[in-house]
């Protein structure tokens, strides 16, 4: 079968490779849309821990497609449907497993970052990892159902109440998913913070207020739009030392800040006002399945128009589209490579 392949840092071909075989609990999935996310970005430019990521291998692991074949013990699906995959691979058996807690397992892989994942026409994945994609849900729009889990998760660990104020640094993927979510869970006020042009545009075009933090200042957006007091929550979605410390200074006193960005190493931040301030701090990291159904209702509802966010590419031109996301320089703000027949 054909697959994007990554072969090391900033490379990637397309390469005949072999065709999975489901096992007795297994499905194979032919994939119909896989989305690129920033860890696959960070695998491709060679930054993410070489102990996990090996070349050669398929990335990818935002997916969608169509069920072709069923191992023996596979029941409720067959072939024919149209599901989503859960890619987290969880031990079952460590403390934070046996605590209901698997998507913080300890040794927690996943499809497409550990194993070779949904770049590629096929893959085998564990029958309990489907999600049917609902009714009227195009298989493009179903693939952000990953993202779009990240950013309800982050959402729910926040506290988020109606009326709270909500500040979000950093206008990427992540980032407008987490102002679309935080807007559906009844925030009053949604500020996003972004300094590339392309992506302020789209955000306003969904009808955010963006601002660009090198033309408006701490004080200023303080004074403007939280009343001068700070937001109660802070989801700090840029992962970058700027971005943490733009997050403690703006946030109010016992705001709550959540780390959605993942940070590319140690980084080095002022937190005094976390104790002047009696700030929290809170991780967020990947999704639970309740937050997967809860992303797939929310793109049944259509409360936006998701496909503003996509911009689709075959898999044929992975190798173009990964250089001109992994260079930065790119008005792309979702791609998905699509594997229609």
């Amino acid at each position: 079968m054909k697959a994007l392949v990554w072969t090391g840092p900033n490379q990637s071909e397309i390469r005949e490779i072999e065709k999975p075989v489901p096992g007795d609990d297994e499905i194979l999935l032919k994939v119909t849309a896989t989305g690129v996310c920033g860890t696959d970005l960070t695998i491709y430019k060679g930054y993410f821990p070489p102990e996990r990521s090996v070349p050669p291998m398929a990335l990818g692991h935002e997916m969608s497609g169509i069920v072709t074949e069923t191992g023996r013990g596979v029941k409720g699906f067959s072939a024919g449907d149209r599901v989503i995959v859960d890619p987290l691979i969880s031990c079952g058996s460590c403390y934070n497993c046996a605590k209901g807690l698997r998507h913080i397992c300890k040794t927690l892989a996943l499809i497409g970052v550990d194993i070779n994942g949904s770049f590629a026409e096929y893959v085998k994945v564990k029958a309990s990892k489907l999600h049917r994609i609902p009714d009227g849900l195009s298989f493009e729009e179903a693939a952000l159902f990953e993202p779009l889990a990240v950013t309800v998760h982050a959402v729910r660990r926040s506290r988020l109440l109606a009326g709270d104020t909500v500040l979000i640094v950093g206008g990427g993927p992540i980032g407008i998913l987490l102002a679309m979510t935080a807007e559906i869970a009844g925030a009053r006020t949604v500020i996003v913070s972004e300094i590339q042009e392309s992506r302020l545009k789209l955000l306003r075009e969904y009808g955010f207020t963006a601002v660009n933090p090198l033309e408006n200042g701490n004080s200023e957006i303080i004074a403007e739009y939280f009343e001068g007091i700070g937001p109660e929550i802070v989801f700090e979605a840029t992962g970058t030392p700027q971005g943490w410390q733009a997050s403690i200074d703006l946030a109010c006193y016992r705001g709550r800040i959540i780390e959605v960005g993942v940070p590319k190493g140690k980084q080095e931040i002022d937190l005094r006002k976390g104790n002047f301030g009696e700030l929290e701090i809170i991780g967020s990291r990947v999704y639970e399945p309740v937050d997967i159904k809860t992303a797939l209702k929310y793109l049944s509802d259509r409360r936006y128009d998701w496909n503003k966010l996509i911009r689709t590419f075959p898999l044929a031109k992975g190798p173009e589209v990964l250089a001109e996301l992994g260079s930065g320089k790119t008005d792309i703000m979702k791609a998905i490579f699509t594997l229609r027949d």
